[in-house]
């Protein structure tokens, strides 16, 4: 197996973020179609998620590995909004049931 070159390597990165782009939505999609017919957090909307979040995370810390600046602050407040939107969904979930 030979390595590839510059184009190679651009071609094939873009062909697996439209891959991952396209999963994604269909994921999004069937997970916010269950959510309407009434089967709550279903294993669509888990992947989703939890594709999301080790995409963004795994960005920061290559970023942060390649000595940028920035990215270890732009993780702590992906971190930090995370955690606050985590807080409110769980606030307004405990509102909407009752305590």
């Amino acid at each position: 197996m030979k390595k590839m070159d510059e184009m190679e390597k651009a071609v094939t990165l873009k062909s697996i973020r439209v891959s991952w782009i396209l999963i994604a939505m269909f994921l999004f999609g069937w997970g916010i179609k269950n959510y309407i017919d009434g089967f709550g957090q279903t294993l669509p909307m888990v992947l989703f998620t939890s594709q999301v979040v080790i995409v963004l995370v795994s960005k920061y810390i290559y970023m942060m590995k390649a000595d940028d600046k920035d990215s270890k602050g732009n993780l702590i407040k992906s971190i930090i909004v995370t955690l606050f939107l985590v807080l409110v969904g769980c606030i307004l979930y405990y509102i909407k049931i009752g305590f």
